[in-house]
């Protein structure tokens, strides 16, 4: 590498790595082995985020809004003005109140559940697509002048003071009501209730923001997953898809600041599929792991952060290696922390 070059900085966000095992390691006592993701995450200073989804930590670290609506429905492949994050909900009426509640409606009932929506929806110009995640989204006509507030803030309190305002909320709030008649007694609804859960019985809209380029925080480059494809398109930042290897990126020349997403466990957790997942991690750990911890050693002026999905961000940076030597926590006891 040429020493007159800035030395890049990488931030690696790995969504799926550690929130299903934390789980399968302390009820079923499974144990998990990638030794050079142990040595990186012994080598590091642990730091604390306090994001609580995904989606909220790309926009952190991608989005330096000061003010106003986020735009999660963009990074979910929505058009600026022309979408709406809508998920899947249940909303509990008491005598003086009405709260709102996420609602998992699982693999079974989601093909069902976007075709009853879609049914109703594209009568007005509209439509609804359900993402692998279980997230909504809806898309159309009448949803470019909304405020709303995002479901994180809204689950399990009331709405009285959290309903979507703006000159195209009446309209939406006559789509909600129609949405909530549309899904009373719906199978999906008696699914979810038959399985012990809060049967779905509304959409709770929301994210309606536009992706404004003078706030973004200075990625030169995204690399892997939807989102950072979907933020690329309205951005300036360069999209590359995930390669193959660590080293086919660092081939590919790493400059300035470069923000990675890892995907390949995501399908794992979702599934609740433990061997899938080890599967995941042994490719992983030969092809990112032990290459970017070689990488690291014989660069030591990068800047390395990486982020798991239980909170945390491990720092690998300048200092000396032989500071972080006296830590010896298992793979296991980082999932755990």
């Amino acid at each position: 590498m040429n020493n007159s070059q800035s030395q890049p900085s990488l931030d690696l966000l790995i969504p799926g790595l550690f929130s299903r095992f934390s789980r399968w390691a302390q009820d079923y006592g499974q144990e998990a082995e990638a030794l050079s993701l142990q040595q990186l995450l012994n080598k590091s200073e642990i730091s604390s985020y306090r994001q609580n989804s995904f989606e909220a930590l790309v926009l952190w670290l991608v989005y330096k809004h000061e003010s106003g609506q986020t735009p999660y429905a963009v990074i979910r492949g929505g058009k600026p003005k022309q979408s709406v994050c809508a998920d899947p909900v249940h909303f509990s009426a008491s005598m003086n109140d009405v709260a709102v509640h996420r609602v998992d409606l699982g693999e079974s009932g989601r093909e069902e559940f976007e075709q009853l929506i879609n049914q109703h929806v594209t009568e007005n110009d509209q439509q609804f697509t359900l993402l692998d995640s279980g997230q909504g989204l809806l898309s159309g006509s009448g949803l470019s002048k909304l405020e709303t507030v995002p479901l994180s803030l809204a689950a399990g309190s009331s709405v009285q003071d959290k309903l979507p305002s703006g000159e195209d909320a009446a309209k939406l709030q006559t789509l909600a009501t129609e949405i909530q008649m549309l899904l009373f007694d719906s199978p999906v609804a008696e699914q979810l209730t038959m399985r012990g859960q809060l049967p779905v019985n509304g959409l709770w809209f929301w994210g309606n923001g536009e992706l404004k380029s003078d706030q973004l925080s200075g990625y030169t480059s995204l690399v892997g997953g939807k989102v950072l494809q979907n933020i690329s398109t309205y951005s300036e930042i360069d999209f590359m898809p995930e390669p193959e290897s660590f080293m086919a990126l660092a081939e590919s020349g790493l400059q300035d600041k470069v923000l990675i997403q890892l995907s390949g466990f995501m399908a794992a957790s979702d599934h609740d599929d433990f061997y899938e997942w080890q599967q995941v991690l042994a490719n992983y750990e030969r092809s990112w792991f032990q290459p970017l911890l070689a990488w690291i050693m014989n660069n030591p002026k990068v800047s390395v952060n990486l982020f798991d999905d239980i909170g945390h961000c491990f720092h690998l940076n300048a200092k000396p290696w032989y500071k972080y030597f006296s830590q010896k926590r298992t793979l296991n006891d980082w999932c755990t922390l």
